[in-house]
């Protein structure tokens, strides 16, 4: 008996920032728990983070996190929340972390560490997050690859570990085009050309992070995948301030949580409905990629983040 527990893995922990009741965050999160995941809620609002626990399934609420995503400082103090869950939690790691904060900003402004707000959340954010908590995404990897291992049909224990950046459609506003000379819009600024642009850089990040995790193996963060979506047109507040009402309803919107759990999905793919799509072709440009890996790798160190994905 002792050995039959001991290879039980545990459950599997996920975290979704930007997870306020009435987002798609929100959304996600709930829809992990019914899959069976344990869920850690990020995000800046505690009354709405809390609004979005008391919806979820009992006992699926890991934690709720507050952290301002606009700094490295706080992306860090994030990371040293879910560090701190996990450890608690006596093994098991990371195995799902949602990039799903996100600003659509009207006016432009800057964070406290002097970059472009829209650039700071939808970009750096989730870059530097994801490389402060690889490790427990590794954990993880190893974790499901015992349980593997140990079970005959691979079990639920076994399904790998998975980041996914939400990216968006909107991506195609820039003509597919990288301003390289302009990326903190301090020569012109519009709402709908920021955005855009975050999320074109969000989905090269995402196909550069899965390409440099599968090019090492047989480490453990090789079996991290990394995929990217659009998440669908959506009556969030955020749509509803840029595009007005022209989606589904939050509650519908599952499309992110489907990309965290289908066995089918393949890391470095960009999903539209959940169907892979090509996306901008910069996105599948090794060089351009790895132009904005390097220069988002010297935005973190130069606020004191230190070195970004040692060894990747």
């Amino acid at each position: 008996m002792a050995a039959a527990a001991a290879s039980s893995p545990p459950r599997r922990l996920a975290l979704v920032t930007g997870a306020t009741a009435g987002g798609i965050g929100a959304t996600t999160a709930t829809r992990l728990a019914a899959a069976g995941l344990d869920v850690l809620l990020a995000g800046r609002n505690v009354a709405g983070l809390e609004a979005t626990a008391a919806a979820m399934p009992a006992g699926s609420v890991a934690g709720i996190l507050t952290a301002d995503l606009s700094t490295v400082a706080g992306v860090e103090e994030l990371a040293r929340g879910v560090r701190a869950v996990v450890d608690a939690r006596g093994g098991g790691g990371l195995h799902t972390l949602v990039n799903n904060a996100g600003v659509f900003l009207k006016r432009r402004t800057e964070t406290a560490d002097g970059l472009e707000t829209t650039f700071a959340v939808n970009v750096m954010a989730p870059f530097f997050l994801t490389s402060l908590l690889l490790p427990c995404l590794e954990e993880a990897a190893v974790v499901t690859a015992a349980a593997a291992d140990a079970t005959a049909d691979g079990g639920d224990g076994a399904f790998p570990p998975r980041v996914v950046q939400v990216s968006s459609i909107s991506h195609m506003d820039t003509g597919g085009v990288v301003a390289w000379e302009d990326l903190q819009s301090t020569r012109s600024y519009s709402a709908y050309s920021s955005y855009g642009q975050s999320k074109l850089l969000l989905l090269m990040v995402a196909r550069e992070m899965a390409a440099r995790f599968a090019a090492s193996a047989p480490a453990p963060r090789s079996r991290v995948g990394v995929v990217a979506l659009d998440p669908g047109t959506v009556n969030t507040a955020m749509l509803l301030a840029g595009w007005g009402p022209c989606g589904i309803d939050v509650s519908e919107a599952g499309d992110s949580a489907w990309v965290a759990t289908a066995p089918n999905v393949e890391s470095g793919v960009y999903y539209v409905g959940r169907t892979p799509r090509g996306g901008a072709p910069v996105s599948r440009d090794p060089a351009a990629r790895a132009r904005l890996w390097r220069l988002l790798a010297e935005v973190v160190a130069s606020r004191g983040g230190g070195e970004v994905f040692p060894g990747v």
